[in-house]
Order: structure tokens, then sequence, then C-alpha cells
């Protein structure tokens, strides 16, 4: 009799022996996008920055061209030209702001020198600053103390007898009474400059004029 055996179709081992289940992971589409969008992002950039650049030479090339037609137009040699005498121009009128009429001063020692009082010498030295005076030095005789004493206050309050510039800080010294019976003495005072400046006497004299041409 034979032995049967029975066989069993069911494997005692898997089939596969490793098996593995692959699943996505959702972070690193996600890195892939943000990635993506930084790329595009960048490449915009660049672009934006040729055509900005591209933009910027044509209006360098215009403004070139705009400066060379200029220039055409004006000459440098004339501008430089034009420079030069604009400049002249400015130093004449700052020395003609400047400028003291001198003989100015003669005519006020002139109005205010009294009858009994005769200068026979004349100084004076300019202000250094803007804001001194000019030193005045005068020397003369007198027929008598009095006249000098007279004359003294004359100086010293020249706007009471009729004269707008007004002598400051009037000095008499070295009171002398000579062989003849007159009196030798020295004078010394400070003129504003503003009142003897050439272009201010201009002026005045061009107003005073006008209102003389006017008056009917």
């Amino acid at each position: 009799m034979e032995t049967k055996f029975q066989t069993s179709f069911i494997p005692k081992k898997p089939l596969v022996s490793d098996q593995r289940i692959i699943t996505n992971n959702g972070g690193t589409s996600i890195l892939m996008v943000i990635a993506s969008i930084l790329f595009l992002i960048s490449v915009a950039g660049a672009i934006f920055t040729v055509i900005w650049i591209n933009v910027l030479n044509k209006d360098r090339e215009g403004y070139t061209k705009g400066l060379a037609d200029m220039e055409s137009k004006f000459p440098i040699a004339d501008i430089e030209n034009l420079r030069k005498i604009n400049a002249k121009i400015d130093l004449s009128k700052q020395l003609l702001k400047n400028h003291l009429a001198i003989e100015e001063i003669f005519s006020i020692v002139s109005q205010l020198t009294t009858e009994e009082v005769r200068f026979n010498s004349f100084s004076f030295s300019a202000p250094a600053k803007d804001t001194d005076g000019i030193n005045i030095t005068l020397s003369g005789v007198a027929k008598n103390y009095f006249a000098i004493a007279f004359q003294s206050d004359v100086f010293g309050s020249s706007d009471k007898y009729g004269s707008t510039k007004i002598l400051k800080n009037p000095v008499v010294s070295g009171v002398n009474e000579q062989e003849n019976g007159t009196i030798s003495f020295g004078f010394s005072a400070t003129l504003n400059p503003d009142d003897i400046r050439f272009q201010k006497l201009m002026k005045a004299n061009t107003e005073s004029s006008t209102a003389s041409s006017t008056t009917p």
C-alpha cells in the first residue's frame, strides 16, 4: 500500500522577503514650490535690472546729446569770457560800494569852520574795519580862547549847525598863545565812513536832482 503525502501550497515564508511602502513627503513638495517661486523672482529681478540699465543708458545718451547741443549754441570760450566780465563787474560794484569820497571831508570841515578860526593843516586815516570811524586831525589858529571853545562846540554839535554829517569825539589839544596874540591849537575827531561813501552820495545827489526837476 502506497503512502500518500499531502502537499501544502501555503508558503512557509513570504514570497517577498522585504517589502517597503513608499509614501510621499508633503514637506519636500512645499520646499520645491518655495524654491520655484524664489527662482522666478530672481529671474524677474534680473530681467528688470537689465531693462532699467538700458533705460538709464538711453537717458544718459539723451542728456549727453542735449549738453552737446547746448555747448554748440554757447561756445565754452564765450561762456568763459562772460564769466570773467561778470567777475570784473562784481569787483567794480564792490569797489564802488566801499569807495570813500575824501573830498567830502573838506566840504564838511569848510562848512563847520567858524569865522574866527583858520586851519592850516589837515590829515586823516582811513578806517581799518567797517565799524571804525575815519580819524580826522586838524591844526590851526583862532582869534581868542572863546573862538576855540565855540569852534569845538560847532564840531561837536554839527547837526545843530546845518550839517547832516556829524563829527564824533571832538578833542581840542595843544592850545598855545602866539606872539601876535592869536591862539594855536589842534583838533581831532572821528567821522562815520557811511557819511562819505561815494555810492551813497551819488544816490542822494540823484534823488535831489530828481526832486528838483519834478518840483513846479
